[in-house]
């Protein structure tokens, strides 16, 4: 497995950092609230703060150096250079890419970018901006883990092991407090990444296969999930949970889709989430049996929160007439269902995934 379309680091990691500006100015022109200002400098401080080690390593030590930023001869440097370098490195690209994942506790950014963005931000920093994160730990911490002997010297592995599971862990407590529908949403995203990272971390090729799934079935399953909450607030102007009840009365059909997208974020078997998590339960069962117990019990903590948190706006009597959404019409619906074609598709047929790697 190969993605890399770019030999120059300095190209790669220029417009893995570019991306930002334009969700810079989507929540800082479309936002919807007060705070939008900063959670758009949130946004920008974050993650390009977490990436400045990664920027000092490559421009003031490996370019003056060697004059390259070709990726062979940075990887060939670092495998016959000292360990102290090849440690430095991985920490910094950990850094960069943990905080656009982001992992705990580098995702201060998200919930607050999440809260201020329009819908279409939201779909866009869960479909796109979470994922660069992701393909920055697969390209190099199993692509080129083999290059440097850093891994077999630190134990690497239990570090953002650890770090992973706090994520899944500390994602899933926080919702129980909070009353912010979107927030809730954008938390479930960080958890669903620790997954991810479990996986791409691993080594091993099943784990990496899922935690690809993974990446590719959150970005539709959380756009499902905020489609329908910016559904719910373009109607009321509110996205507090208190504020709702009864939405499986006043808008059965928004109810069933809303359900459906969130059986598929606690990866119900079915959906592709559920196909992603459990090959890298199967991987990391493959190195350790002890590894797969701990995420298991983060897979049942999701699943008791987000219903928890879908039956705490569905049912129940209206508190306002700010409670009262209207139903969807057969164009919404179909659009709704053509989100979740594709999670069905691959939940139903995994094989259309994975024979292509």
């Amino acid at each position: 497995m190969k993605f890399l379309f770019t030999s120059n680091f300095f190209i790669f990691y220029s417009l893995f950092e570019f991306i930002l500006v334009p969700f810079y100015f989507i929540v800082l022109i479309w936002g919807s609230r007060p705070n939008k200002v900063s959670a758009s400098f949130r946004l920008i401080f974050f993650t390009l703060a977490f990436s400045l080690p990664l920027t000092t390593l490559v421009a003031f030590n490996l370019y003056n150096n060697y004059f390259s930023f070709n990726f062979e001869i940075l990887f060939a440097t670092l495998s016959s250079n000292n360990l102290a370098l090849q440690i430095f490195f991985y920490f910094s690209c950990f850094l960069a890419f943990a905080v656009k994942i982001p992992l705990f506790p580098a995702h201060v950014w998200l919930p607050e970018a999440h809260g201020e963005a329009p819908t279409f931000g939201s779909v866009l920093l869960a479909g796109i901006l979470l994922k660069l994160g992701g393909y920055g730990f697969y390209q190099v911490f199993y692509e080129f883990s083999n290059a440097i002997l850093v891994m077999q010297t630190i134990n690497f592995f239990s570090i953002v092991y650890v770090i992973s599971l706090l994520t899944i862990f500390y994602s899933n407590v926080i919702v129980f407090n909070q009353l912010d529908i979107k927030k809730t949403i954008a938390y479930y995203s960080i958890g669903h990444m620790g997954f991810v990272t479990l996986g791409l971390i691993s080594n091993n090729q099943e784990a990496i296969i899922g935690s690809i799934i993974i990446i590719l079935s959150h970005g539709l399953s959380a756009a499902g999930l905020f489609f329908c909450v910016g559904y719910i607030y373009e109607q009321s102007h509110s996205r507090s949970i208190i504020a709702f009840r009864g939405v499986a009365t006043s808008a059965p059909y928004l109810a069933v889709i809303f359900f459906i997208f969130i059986c598929a974020n606690i990866s119900f078997p079915g959906t592709s989430n559920f196909i992603g998590e459990q090959i890298v339960l199967i991987g990391l069962a493959k190195l350790s049996p002890e590894f797969t117990f701990l995420p298991i019990i983060g897979v049942l903590l999701n699943g008791f929160s987000t219903f928890l948190f879908f039956a705490r706006i569905a049912f129940g009597e209206f508190k306002n007439s700010n409670s009262f959404v209207r139903d969807l019409n057969s164009t919404q619906l179909f659009c709704f269902l053509a989100i979740f074609v594709p999670l069905a598709l691959i939940g139903f047929y995994p094989e259309m995934i994975i024979k292509y790697f």
